[in-house]
């Protein structure tokens, strides 16, 4: 909305509605423009002569006074009443005051018009002590109307009356409204003598002053309101902000965290301190879509969760509130549990005993995946509707996350099993070699949780170790199988098995490039190895805990050019090779491991079932 004219002019029309016509100020002031749809109470925006409005809303409401009242003139009226009850802007009002005489008020009228207007230009054309001649240029296209018009006229009449003068006679010369160039008015006042107008001017100095002192009290209330008014601004700013964040957080967790728990503890707890809940709980519709079964909760004592292990809500049970939103796909929200009609013996009100809650559909695809339910010890009271609409477009978002991450570990678990089953054939080839990809990932699992690397490194190496020697798989059977020494061709044919694994789980590596390192687990500490002949800690150190958990598992098992070397033969082998063939540190972990490992484990593992990995 454009801003032509301050406030002052609408606050005249509704002081004068309120006198007159109370009862018609709603409608004066209901749907003006679409511009105060941002405001709780577009009265006082309307009444504030600091703010400014457009043109066409105050011709708007004029219309609306004069239609009301079946008073053409009541625009005119509306004049007379600002400024002879002295609500003609107390700026206007002690610069009116302070001048003394309404000629030398007129001699202002200009430059007035112009600090609370910009419709119209003011010009006197001719004015002395007892009359003046008056043009408003209405500027084009701005909205005016004659109500506009009459207003002004009517302001000037009144002006007199600030000094004891009885309204100015006036005489309208031209109209703009009714086709001439301007309007053009003669305003004749009683004049007052010399001696009563020095007279005026004492006596109006405490009035003056009183005046000032109200104006200026006025400002300082003013000022703190409108300081409230902008913290408040700020603050709805700040949570917009935080709001828009935590959704652009959401939105890149979603693509940047593939494992469903991880992505849960995130974005719950996104919500849960962006919308300042206590507590919140995460259920999901199970994979036979008959039940609601708790996955994730935020807040409140640990122990909570754990007693809903095992609980599940069905689906059909529609006394349940839960199952409700899940079902309907609507969002519910409870600002009082015990005055509601919910079924107090429940398990999740009996161990969580909220006092009020939202329960919120997780929607992706047209389809409820699961539901929200969150909840504010303190109460709901000041929860909104704008606030539940955020919680469902951030529902919305868990569900399309969680979706996405299912899809993706669906398909990784898919092509994992795929080249699990190709490892198996290759192993099935080679009865030698049978077991030998699940006893080389026991040992590194176990090496590694030694070391102290974290969950996820374990399992990327478990995951490495079993798929290994994938690249074998179209090596001819002939060079595997070949009980004699390998010549040059043959065993350049072997090499080349690194690099074919790192072929074969090519679309993984997107996901998980880690996986990669898997081509190094033949690299030498010494720098003999193949492909790339690293080094020491260039090699990874995924790399260096599979060469050894390899080698030694090669070492014990049956070969076609060799018999199995004993468990403890085979560990002197590899501390020999220390520094040489293995890195250093991996060795002193895997002989601590090998030492002390009892015969009976040890004989699980070689027979194959190293997959049994609580092992650490």
């Amino acid at each position: 909305m454009e801003r032509h004219a301050s406030c002052l002019n609408s606050r005249a029309i509704i002081e004068y509605t309120r006198r007159q016509y109370p009862d018609f100020l709603k409608k004066l002031i209901a749907d003006l423009d679409s511009f105060f749809d941002q405001f709780d109470d577009v009265e006082s925006y309307l009444l504030d002569e600091h703010n400014w409005i457009s043109q066409p809303v105050i011709t708007e409401m004029f219309r609306r006074i004069r239609e009301h009242t079946g008073y053409d003139e009541v625009a005119r009226e509306i004049g007379h009443k600002a400024v002879m009850h002295r609500r003609y802007g107390y700026i206007e009002n002690i610069v009116i005051k302070a001048i003394g005489h309404p000629y030398l008020t007129i001699l202002r009228a200009p430059t007035i018009n112009t600090k609370f207007n910009h419709t119209k230009t003011v010009e006197i054309v001719e004015s002395d002590w007892s009359h003046a001649v008056i043009r408003l240029k209405w500027f084009e296209g701005l909205g005016s109307s004659r109500d506009t018009c009459l207003y002004n006229q009517g302001v000037y009449e009144a002006i007199p009356t600030l000094w004891g003068l009885p309204l100015a006679k006036t005489t309208e010369r031209k109209c703009y409204f009714k086709g001439d160039d301007c309007c053009e008015f003669h305003f004749v006042w009683a004049k007052k003598s010399f001696l009563p107008l020095i007279m005026s001017l004492f006596s109006k100095r405490r009035e003056l002053f009183d005046d000032t002192l109200a104006e200026l009290e006025r400002e300082r209330r003013l000022i703190e309101e409108k300081y409230v008014e902008v913290e408040k601004l700020n603050l709805d700013l700040k949570e917009k902000i935080d709001r828009l964040t935590s959704l652009d957080a959401c939105s890149k967790a979603t693509t940047s965290i593939l494992d469903s728990d991880r992505l849960l503890d995130v974005v719950v707890s996104l919500i849960v301190n962006i919308m300042k809940f206590d507590r919140a709980i995460i259920m999901m519709v199970d994979e036979r879509g008959e039940n609601l079964v708790p996955i994730k909760a935020v807040g409140g004592k640990d122990d909570y969760f754990k007693e809903l292990v095992g609980y599940s809500i069905p689906l059909n049970r529609t006394s349940n509130i839960l199952s409700r939103v899940a079902t309907s796909g609507i969002a519910q929200t409870i600002r009082d549990v015990d005055s509601s009609y919910l079924r107090k013996e429940n398990i999740i009100l009996k161990k969580f005993s909220p006092k009020s809650f939202i329960a919120v559909p997780l929607i992706t695809r047209n389809k409820v995946i699961g539901v929200m339910a969150a909840e504010r010890i303190n109460g709901l009271e000041n929860f909104t509707p704008n606030d539940l609409d955020y919680v469902m477009n951030f529902c919305n978002q868990i569900a399309i996350s969680l979706q996405n991450a299912s899809l993706i570990e669906n398909m990784k678990q898919s092509f994992v099993s795929t080249i699990l089953s190709l490892a198996s054939a290759l192993e099935a080839k080679d009865a030698y070699t049978r077991g030998h990809s699940n006893r080389v990932a026991t040992y590194s699992t176990i090496i590694a949780r030694r070391m102290g690397l974290d969950y996820e490194r374990v399992e990327m190496i478990r995951l490495m170790a079993l798929m290994h020697d994938i690249g074998k798989i179209g090596i001819p059977d002939k060079i595997i199988n070949k009980p004699g020494r390998l010549d040059n061709d043959e065993f350049h044919a072997i090499q080349r098995h690194t690099n074919v694994s790192v072929n074969i789980i090519e679309p993984l590596l997107s996901n998980k490039p880690e996986l990669r390192e898997i081509r190094s687990h033949h690299e030498r500490y010494d720098g003999n190895g193949y492909p790339e002949g690293l080094a020491g800690e260039q090699i990874p150190l995924e790399a260096r805990i599979m060469a050894v958990a390899d080698s030694f598992d090669a070492m014990t098992t049956n070969r076609p050019y060799r018999q199995p070397l004993s468990r403890e033969d085979a560990l002197k082998e590899v501390i020999a090779n220390k520094g040489t063939q293995f890195c250093p540190e991996v060795v002193e972990v895997f002989e601590s491991l090998i030492l002390s490992m009892p015969d009976d484990l040890y004989s699980l593992i070689n027979n194959g079932y190293g997959q049994t990995a609580s092992i650490a």
